[in-house]
């Protein structure tokens, strides 16, 4: 009995969940559309289908970003309406208390959430790549499935400070670079200079270096040197793109390996892998918040609720 009472909250909770998802994620992207819709449609000879492959664009990013409001909504009146219609008594009558209750919908608000990770991560990043690209193009065409990645003039490793004159296609030969490297402090301790720097096997060579300790004043020139650096030719590409085209893994290297590009300093992937972590487990606060709410109001007769 207590099984068959669970999977029908569970049921319950769900049919509004998908309902409340809809109707605002709809709401949403009607007026995301109304707000974009003549610049999309302004280097178009055709209408319809760029405002189709827009949306479709840009619904995984506000589903993600509707899910917790929405988990909010059911919440609150899913309880409601099983306060409001007794069946919360009968329930605890069977067996079934309000923890048991609550602790059904919170599994669903973890499967939920997995599906948002995996939303964000697989499809998520994706879509906000190729709109990116898209928008660049000023909506005109479709974007290309590979670019070559561009090469900032400048990025941090670790504590070097890292500048360059020009860049292969492919990232594996930098040209005419100036490196600084910082100390503990933070305050400048080395300065590097080299006509041009490989990747070779996995870590980078430099070429025609000339080297100064800034502290002592110690200085050499040699023909080689190798470098380390956590900055590959394979996360330039990640330096290129926007926070929301980033995954997870991408976001979690460039903020733990000190990378950073440009105007983004390392912090600042730092701060978007927690806001991406985050995102998902804010659903289950909105869970604990809408129980007590929920309950309140649905005795004192102050939520209108609709049918399920």
């Amino acid at each position: 009995m207590k099984n068959v009472l669970s999977l029908y909250v569970l049921k319950r909770f769900m049919t509004q969940l998908a309902f409340m998802l809809a109707a605002l994620t709809g709401i949403l992207l009607l007026f995301d559309l109304l707000a974009n819709a003549e610049d999309i449609t302004a280097e178009n000879e055709q209408v319809f289908f760029p405002l189709i492959f827009y949306m479709m664009l840009r619904l995984p990013a506000l589903i993600s970003l509707i899910i917790p409001m929405s988990v909010l909504m059911a919440s609150i009146m899913t309880f409601a309406k099983l306060a409001s219609e007794r069946e919360m008594i009968a329930m605890e009558n069977a067996g079934v208390t309000l923890y048991r209750v609550l602790g059904v919908i919170m599994c669903g608000v973890i499967f939920v959430g997995a599906l948002q990770f995996a939303l964000n991560d697989v499809i998520g990043v994706k879509a906000a790549d190729t709109l990116n690209k898209w928008e660049s193009r000023n909506y005109t065409g479709l974007p290309e499935e590979e670019e070559a990645p561009h090469i900032p003039n400048w990025f941090t490793s670790d504590d070097y400070i890292v500048n360059i004159a020009s860049a292969s296609k492919d990232g594996h030969k930098l040209h005419d670079l100036v490196i600084t490297g910082r100390d503990e402090n933070k305050l400048l301790s080395e300065y590097y200079t080299a006509s041009h720097a490989d990747f070779e096997d996995t870590s980078w060579v430099l070429y025609d270096v000339y080297y100064k300790n800034l502290e002592t004043a110690a200085e050499f020139q040699t023909k080689t040197m190798p470098f380390e650096m956590t900055v590959t030719p394979q996360r330039f590409s990640s330096f290129n793109k926007s926070v929301e085209a980033l995954k997870f893994s991408e976001l979690w290297l460039l903020g733990r390996n000190k990378a950073g590009a440009q105007n983004r300093p390392s912090y600042y992937y730092a701060v978007w892998f927690h806001y991406k972590i985050t995102q998902p487990l804010g659903a289950l606060v909105m869970v604990l918040m809408a129980a007590p709410l929920a309950l309140i109001l649905a005795r004192r007769g102050g939520l209108v609720l609709g049918g399920t």
